[in-house]
């Protein structure tokens, strides 16, 4: 499915992110998934922890030794089999990466301690939510689609969590949050069936908006 219109343009100033990051990192979980016998919904939640788990290290500044770690993994890990049993492992060749990763989160948190070896499970996390802040306008939809953490796009598809992924996107069930600095209202047309909202945050070049045919209102 062909990126939509507001996307070109917002990936073109982020160093292509989706083909490097969410592209290759599909595949790594679909493997993985497959491994172990899972499911559609076990292959889309190992991309959100990678994600969301990436997210958690820049807070913490050790976004760097994660991706390291994580790359080793897409590089390394692998299918096994034990008897009548298939397991993803990369045979302790990414647990330098790992530790030097879980250090860094030692080093830099207090509530964080230790370093670990072996599988480590990303998952367990919580996002910490943005504070909601008073806008001019708010979605009031129930879900939403991001990149990253500077755009967040109220799509009004039909069925939203299949556009999001679709696209290349973030999907949550939860609306955009407050903090943004920029509305961008965009047509249907493209892969927009139904007229879409962009919630624009720091970091994000809102001349995206105009180069998809909406309309930018600025906060």
């Amino acid at each position: 499915m062909r990126i939509g219109l507001l996307l070109p343009l917002m990936l073109s100033g982020c160093g292509n992110l989706l083909s490097g990051m969410f592209s290759g990192f599909n595949a790594y979980c679909e493997e993985k998934a497959d491994c172990m016998d899972g499911n559609d919904e076990d292959e889309k939640a190992c991309v959100i922890d990678i994600q969301n788990t990436r997210r958690i290290s820049r807070v913490y500044g050790c976004e760097a030794d994660y991706e390291e770690y994580i790359q080793c993994m897409k590089e390394e890990a692998d299918c096994e089999s034990e008897g009548r049993y298939d397991y993803w492992t990369d045979e302790g060749e990414c647990n330098d990466d790992l530790d030097d990763y879980l250090d860094c989160l030692s080093d830099e948190s207090d509530v964080i301690g230790g370093s670990g070896g072996g599988d480590y499970d990303t998952g367990g996390w919580d996002w910490p939510e943005e504070e909601e802040e008073e806008e001019a306008e708010e979605w009031s939809g129930s879900d939403s689609c991001w990149y990253e953490d500077m755009l967040c796009i109220a799509a009004n598809e039909p069925d939203n969590e299949a556009w999001c992924y679709g696209v290349g996107l973030e999907y949550s069930a939860d609306p955009c949050s407050g903090g943004y600095y920029g509305v961008c209202a965009i047509p249907a047309g493209g892969d927009y069936t139904s007229p879409a909202t962009a919630y624009y945050y720091e970091g994000f070049d809102e001349s995206s908006c105009e180069g998809a045919g909406g309309t930018y209102t600025e906060y």
